[in-house]
């Protein structure tokens, strides 16, 4: 056997080497990056409560890597991500023990969502609603979340106008992030720009409905927290309205790498740089 023959040889196999640790880099960085739901069909909120929160490890599914993608009600280790969502401004206001988990305004999807039932003694009452992601150094982006039921209702003797306010999200570093997309639906409409949209109910709407649905995209943007604001269009809505409601949805999102695992991509890209070097090697080599 010549020494161009053993060296031939021994590049075939560490290129064989190279490939196989550069695929491994690669599932495992992609891995770091998965998306994660908040799905009230899987989650418990207790009833009447103002807050809670919702971790990415449990008991039972103690393994962060193997249970990526969903939310568990219980933490079993500290510092793991979690969501918490809190509500105040005028939560005296809530009827039926309610901030709570039901199917009682699914738009259209059959599924369970954080329902919020008031009934607002003045035009300018209002509840607020803040989702905060907690473990996150680096925040999360793709945060999608919607809303339903956002609508009107008027008549005789009562009235109320759904309106949503305050639409936006913060980074880590405090700066303010408006969605980058607000869709409503038929029974509602979206005004203003940046952090300044609004959403308001134009037209009554099923419970059951898709026709009051608003979806709130915050995009490729990281961010720690986002809130919105719950009331009525004050200067169209009687001074004291009717009882009202609208359903917070499942949260999606996508934590943004740790260091750590940022390295494991620029060790994929060396891993493949070497890989080419190798092979325009063997390619001169061979010639």
């Amino acid at each position: 056997m010549t020494c161009n023959n053993i060296q031939f040889g021994v590049r075939k196999s560490l290129m064989r080497r190279v490939e196989f640790i550069a695929l491994f880099y690669y599932l495992l960085a992609s891995l770091s990056a998965s998306a994660i739901l908040l799905d009230w069909d899987k989650l418990t909120w207790s009833g009447g409560s103002l807050s809670g929160t919702f971790y990415a490890t449990n008991t039972a599914n103690a393994s962060t890597t193997s249970n990526r993608g969903i939310l568990y009600a219980d933490d079993a280790y500290s510092g793991v991500g979690s969501i918490t969502i809190t509500i105040t401004g005028d939560t005296d206001a809530f009827q039926d023990d309610t901030p709570n988990d039901t199917k009682d305004a699914h738009g259209g999807t059959s599924e369970v969502g954080l329902f919020l039932h008031v009934n607002q003694d003045n035009d300018n009452d209002f509840v607020m609603v803040t989702v905060t992601f907690n473990g996150y150094s680096g925040g999360v982006s793709n945060v999608f979340f919607r809303l339903f039921d956002v609508d009107r209702y008027s008549s005789s003797s009562d009235n109320y106008i759904d309106q949503i306010r305050n639409l936006y999200a913060r980074s880590n570093t405090g700066w303010a992030i408006a969605p980058k997309g607000v869709t409503g639906s038929s029974d509602n409409v979206v005004t203003g720009t940046g952090t300044n949209q609004v959403v308001t109910g134009t037209d009554q709407a099923a419970s059951a409905s898709s026709s009051g649905n608003v979806s709130i995209d915050f995009g490729t943007n990281y961010l720690t927290t986002f809130t919105f604001r719950y009331g009525n269009d004050a200067a169209n809505t009687q001074s004291d309205p009717t009882e009202q409601w609208i359903t917070l949805h499942d949260i999606s999102f996508t934590p943004k790498p740790k260091v750590p695992e940022v390295g494991t991509s620029i060790a994929a890209t060396a891993c493949c740089c070497l890989m080419m070097w190798l092979k325009r090697r063997r390619s001169v080599c061979l010639a």
